[in-house]
């Protein structure tokens, strides 16, 4: 039997929107974080309602304590901040006296904190959104009452914050990051979340025309351009063997990414735009070795659909195979 379809009445939204400003929630995964945990806890904290933060690794993570916390000053970094730099008391700092069953339960803390009709912004702790696309975003959720998700595009910085790596299906994982909650809304599996009724909001069709993609609107992820990268693709690697075994996926794809990483065989472009503000007091010098650069970002066959805003679907979403998802449905960039 299939399942009902859940819908949100059109009336609903406008009502909510015209009744109640759309709070927007940030919600940041931390563990072993000292490096970025200062900065983007204030990176567009003016720009946001509410802070929560998880500190804290799942069951079997390397670079743990006893009881699952970090091994670092993230604690401490996040704690001086509540206590020191919070003075409008929007941070809600969770941790538990054990590791997390996985990742679907830590995600789901997000959603239980949660009110309906918030809009969820999650990003990781290495992962940084500009405050005035921020301000663009509260703006297009007035504007947009219908929309149930906002999609940003990925700028993987590798090895430095000049190079970024060619988009492609390894490099845009399917992952919700700006969404509007709803009660009874699951991470089954923490990529995405099932609504009421068991649906997934990212490929199942009804949803696809309240997928709304802005123009300009970028996740700068620093995670493969930080000081101790050899180390941490070693431990990377390790915890997603066991991770995606659990859940009978192969781990061929990480391995290939171990082996670019240490080879300086990954495909990478030239970047020369504006990274957020507060990554100006970070410099991160050229990776030694070089890397396999193949072009400048801003000609790329898909970055420059997106900085001239004209119609562009999420490519990598566009899979084979009777028995996979597929979506191929292009939105047109909302200009704001």
């Amino acid at each position: 039997m299939n399942q009902p379809i859940y819908r949100e009445p059109q009336m609903q939204c406008i009502a909510e929107r015209v009744n109640r400003p759309p709070r927007l929630v940030q919600c940041i995964q931390m563990h072993n974080e000292e490096e970025f945990a200062p900065l983007v806890l204030r990176s567009i904290y003016n720009e946001v309602d509410r802070i929560i933060v998880i500190e804290g690794a799942v069951k079997n993570r390397p670079n743990a304590t006893e009881d699952g916390h970090s091994t670092d000053r993230t604690v401490e970094i996040i704690e001086d901040f509540k206590k020191n730099h919070d003075p409008a008391k929007k941070l809600l700092f969770i941790k538990i006296k054990k590791p997390w069953e996985n990742l679907e339960a830590m995600k789901q803390t997000f959603l239980d904190m949660s009110i309906p009709g918030d809009w969820i912004l999650i990003n990781d702790a290495d992962e940084f959104y500009r405050p005035e696309d921020i301000r663009r975003l509260r703006q297009a959720i007035e504007w947009n009452p219908q929309a149930c998700e906002f999609v940003p595009n990925f700028l993987h910085f590798y090895g430095d914050f000049n190079h970024v790596a060619v988009p492609g299906p390894e490099w845009q994982p399917q992952h919700q990051r700006v969404f509007k909650y709803v009660r009874g809304m699951k991470y089954n599996t923490h990529p995405v979340v099932t609504d009421p009724a068991g649906h997934c909001t990212y490929f199942s069709s009804h949803y696809q025309p309240r997928r709304v993609m802005l123009n300009d609107f970028f996740i700068y992820h620093y995670g493969y351009a930080r000081s101790n990268m050899d180390q941490i693709m070693k431990d990377k690697q390790a915890y997603y063997e066991k991770e995606l075994a659990a859940h009978g996926a192969a781990n061929k794809k990480f391995d290939e990414k171990v082996k670019a990483w240490f080879d300086h065989s990954e495909r990478v472009l030239k970047f020369d735009g504006k990274h957020p503000a507060v990554l100006d007091v970070l410099s991160m010098p050229p990776r030694p070795g070089g890397q396999a650069v193949v072009g400048h970002w801003s000609d790329n066959q898909f970055y420059s659909k997106v900085l001239a805003n004209e119609p562009y679907g999420n490519i990598w979403l566009c899979m084979t195979g009777q028995s996979l998802p597929r979506m191929m449905q292009y939105h047109n960039g909302l200009t704001i």
